[in-house]
């Protein structure tokens, strides 16, 4: 995995680029500790959101990793072990180069059961969003990260610290 300098947060929190600006599938590690990768979102019918987790898509035949959609239907392997990350920037436009979370505290999106405690293990289950492992019970799943916070019930939403590469 390549890296790339430390960036402000701003810069890969609302990255939407046509053209690659960084390596495809590097690292980088902003200036409040937390790890991105630049990847390319692929055309598919679910939207980007700050928050939804996304997967790695069907369509890398390269297996560098970097090729993204929150269509579960169209992850590669059609698995939630292939989670890639976490969208930061709303509205990727289809093929466009962006960043997605990889490490650290984020908001991240749930499936809407509202059964998320502090200390939960989160694991991916479907288009962009994540579920609670019971507590005490081993992830069966590629862990996201852990719960840090109760679920948002209103929002649909759990802080998160992520551990997903």
């Amino acid at each position: 995995m390549s890296y790339v300098a430390v960036l402000s947060p701003s810069n890969v929190t609302s990255c939407n680029d046509q053209y690659p600006r960084f390596t495809p599938g590097a690292c980088v590690d902003t200036s409040d500790g937390k790890r991105y990768k630049y990847v390319q979102n692929v055309l598919n019918s679910v939207a980007t959101t700050d928050g939804a987790i996304c997967y790695l898509d069907d369509s890398d035949t390269t297996g560098l990793g970097y090729i993204v959609t929150s269509d579960y239907s169209e992850c590669l392997g059609d698995t939630v072990n292939a989670v890639a990350g976490v969208h930061r920037t709303a509205g990727v436009s289809d093929g466009y180069w962006t960043f997605v979370q990889i490490r650290g505290t984020c908001t991240v999106k749930t499936n809407g059961d509202d059964d998320i405690a502090i200390g939960m293990a989160l694991i991916g289950v479907g288009d962009g969003t994540v579920n609670s492992v019971a507590a005490g019970t081993a992830p069966t799943n590629k862990l996201v990260g852990w719960a840090i916070a109760a679920d948002s019930d209103a929002n649909d939403t759990v802080l998160a610290d992520l551990c997903i590469a």
